[in-house]
C-alpha cells in the first residue's frame, strides 16, 4: 500500500482516481493523525496540542481535497468537456498521497519515542538517520503530488508544473489561514 505509492505513484494514483475508495482514504488520514499526535504528545506531553494536530491533519487533507476538486473541475472545463469527477475521487487521490504523509508520521512518532534511549554516539547515528527518512520522505511527497496532479489533469510538463505551484501556494495559504482560526479560536 505505502511503498506501491513510494515506488510507483502513477499507478497508485490511476487506480485511486479511477477506482475511487473514501473509506480507504478516510483510514489512511486518521492514522496518519494519530501518529501525527502521538509525535506531538511524546514531544510536547500536552493533550491539547495533539488533538490540535490530529484536527489540522484532516483539516489539511479536506482542504487539499477541495483545491484539488477545484482545479479539476476548472481545468475540464477549458477542455470543453463536463467534469466527471466528484470530490471522492480528489479525496481518493489525496488520501492515497497521504500514506507518504502516514509514512512520516509513523517515523516521526517512533523517533520522538526511540530517540531519547540512545546516547552519545548511537544517538546521533539515530537522529541522522531518522532525519535523512524524513527528507527522503518530503522528496517522495513532492514528487508524488506532482504525478498525482498528472494523473488527475492529464496536461503536460509545462501547464502541470505551473498548476502545481499554484495548487501548492494556493493549499499552504487557505490551511494557514484556517490553523490560524483556529488557534486563536482554541488557544
Amino acid at each position: 500500500m505505502i511503498l506501491n505509492t513510494i515506488f510507483h505513484p502513477t499507478s497508485s494514483f490511476e487506480k485511486s482516481f479511477f477506482e475511487p475508495n473514501g473509506r480507504k482514504s478516510m483510514l489512511v488520514v486518521a492514522l496518519a493523525g494519530l501518529f501525527l499526535s502521538i509525535a506531538v504528545f511524546l514531544l510536547t506531553t500536552s493533550v491539547v496540542y495533539s488533538i490540535f494536530a490530529f484536527a489540522i491533519n484532516i483539516i489539511n487533507w479536506f482542504v487539499f481535497s477541495g483545491v484539488l476538486f477545484f482545479f479539476e473541475f476548472i481545468h475540464a472545463r477549458k477542455k470543453s468537456k463536463k467534469s466527471d469527477s466528484g470530490f471522492l475521487k480528489s479525496s481518493s487521490a489525496v488520501g492515497t498521497l497521504w500514506e507518504i504523509n502516514l509514512f512520516a508520521y509513523f517515523i516521526l512518532a517512533l523517533g520522538t519515542w526511540l530517540i531519547p534511549i540512545f546516547s552519545g554516539l548511537m544517538f546521533n547515528i539515530a537522529v541522522g538517520l531518522f532525519f535523512a527518512l524524513l527528507i527522503l520522505s518530503v522528496i517522495v511527497w513532492v514528487i508524488a503530488s506532482f504525478k498525482m496532479l498528472k494523473v488527475v489533469f492529464g496536461a503536460q510538463r509545462g501547464k502541470l508544473l505551473l498548476n502545481w505551484l499554484i495548487l501548492m501556494i494556493l493549499n499552504g495559504l487557505i490551511v494557514t489561514v484556517i490553523n490560524r482560526l483556529l488557534a486563536s479560536l482554541i488557544f
